[in-house]
């Protein structure tokens, strides 16, 4: 019995410091990209980095496509091929399957240049193959490092996967300094990038090895058909979020280039990513609290407790709610003196439309929130498809006000979009158990102050705090006097 105390102990002990370790580098690793593209910023022109854009906002998307989503189902089906003794095959089809999709389309790219020029950059032009071919590479590197993560995740080597990421953000971060300090273009931000995806897929087979080693021999074949029938619907359905989820944000980079079709347009994507540059941090740090929140909210769901789950739901939405906006304000009153000298004046317009480009940072990371009761309910059919309905509206949008107001037609079309999925996506969560309280929805109408620059959306905030201050010590009160009433006249 001591015996079996102690073996639970060292293995609770491990997986928390895994875990430990793991956050740590998350936090650091996200530091490290953001210094990377203030660089980027510092160093490109708006058409360098609107090609840049352009290319890593293709390969986001692109990658998680032509592998149907499979390495991402290895946690969910990693325990239950592990019992049938089958763990070692199930690993090796997905890692087959997923890398010989990847060649087939990156052989695509080479073979067929111009219809992808057409498509990334709606130019046929000769000088944009050398980038082309440079992304065709990338396709393939990133794909092998995100199956490893992937496979590192799933069998529970978390030090391995915080490793892995964090490796992957120091090496591009250097190499990027390296690269864009001889040739300041998108060819060698995108050559930088290929670097340190190669140099950690190495990295990453070297540890597959000692990880593949404990893994017990397979016992049996696994058919291809019994693989498909296991996993398939989970991978379709995470596929469809996934890919949609990436196409939301890549279509803002997308459509402009389509719709306007020269090199001005290339110069908005350039300017509204270095916009999007801090307000993204939004996005990254409400994801990861997410991530660390999600078994919290899933076993409240599995034991019937949906109260509870609201009120946990409804805290941690209020808290976020409360930063987003906070910082945001924050990010507004820093332009004059830390953000306009660091980067934003090398690239006009980024200034003007930096308010309500951080208010469609702060819709997405509420989204984020949404979605993850909707996950723990199983509601990911009505997910997606609420996601595909905000992705036409977006289309819709981009193609009415784009051509006619330029890059404020394009933060303005990925503003509205966001905060109609937003409250599609919120009424899909009412409708499957959740309760919203009042407050959460007071504080969701406060996400657009920001938009309305730093002394508005301060006074706002103020007002805001002012009243909320107000409403509580009136409630208080109230609650005393019902205390007082009930206790009845004081008699000595």
């Amino acid at each position: 019995m001591e015996h079996q105390k102690s073996q639970r102990s060292a293995v609770r002990g491990s997986f928390i410091r895994g875990l430990s370790f793991l956050l740590v580098l998350s936090v650091l690793q996200r530091l490290i990209g953001f210094e990377r593209s203030v660089y980027f910023c510092r160093v490109l022109d708006a058409s360098s980095y609107g090609l840049w854009e352009l290319s890593y906002s293709f390969l986001v998307v692109v990658s998680p496509l032509v592998v149907f989503s499979l390495p991402g189902v290895l946690g969910r089906y990693a325990a239950r091929f592990g019992k049938l003794g089958l763990l070692r095959r199930f690993v090796w089809k997905i890692g087959v399957i997923s890398m010989s999709s990847t060649c087939c389309v990156s052989a695509a790219i080479w073979l067929f240049p111009s219809f992808w020029s057409q498509l990334l950059y709606h130019s046929q032009a000769p000088s944009f193959m050398p980038l082309l071919i440079g992304t065709a590479i990338a396709l393939i590197v990133t794909n092998g490092m995100n199956f490893f993560w992937e496979m590192f995740t799933a069998l529970k080597d978390l030090r391995g996967t915080a490793l892995l990421q964090f490796g992957n953000s120091l090496l591009f971060a250097g190499l990027s300094k390296i690269y864009l300090h001889e040739s300041p273009t998108a060819v060698a931000a995108m050559t930088a990038y290929t670097m340190a995806c190669g140099l950690t897929l190495v990295w990453s087979l070297w540890r597959a090895q000692h990880v593949w080693r404990r893994l017990p021999p397979s016992r049996e074949s696994l058919p291809m058909v019994m693989l498909l029938r296991q996993v398939g619907p989970t991978a379709i359905w995470l596929w469809s979020g996934v890919v949609l989820i990436l196409a939301f944000d890549y279509f803002d980079r997308l459509l402009p280039v389509h719709l306007v079709g020269d090199e001005v347009a290339i110069r908005w994507v350039g300017t509204y990513g270095c916009a999007r540059v801090v307000p993204q941090l939004l996005v990254s740090v409400t994801t990861m609290c997410v991530a660390v929140l999600m078994p919290h909210f899933a076993t409240d769901w599995e034991h019937g407790q949906k109260r509870r789950l609201s009120a946990h739901w409804n805290s941690f939405w209020k808290f976020q709610t409360i930063l987003l906006v906070t910082t945001a304000l924050v990010i507004q009153w820093s332009v004059p003196l830390v953000l306009r000298p660091l980067f934003l004046e090398r690239y006009p317009g980024a200034e003007s439309i930096l308010p309500w480009v951080t208010v469609g940072a702060i819709l997405p990371a509420l989204m984020a929130i949404v979605q993850s009761y909707l996950t723990c309910a199983e509601r990911l059919g009505r997910a997606v498809l609420l996601l595909a309905i905000g992705l036409g509206l977006k289309v819709g949008l981009a193609i009415l006000l784009i051509p006619r107001y330029g890059l404020t037609g394009m933060v303005s079309a990925a503003v509205l979009a966001s905060g109609v999925t937003l409250l599609m996506l919120l009424y899909a969560a009412y409708r499957s158990g959740l309760r919203p309280s009042y407050a959460s929805l007071c504080l969701m109408g406060l996400v657009i102050l920001p938009g309305l620059g730093a002394w508005f959306g301060t006074l706002g905030w103020g007002i805001a705090i002012g009243g909320a201050i107000w409403w509580i010590h009136r409630s208080e009160w109230r609650r005393i006097r019902r205390v007082i009433r009930h206790l009845g006249p004081f008699r000595p």
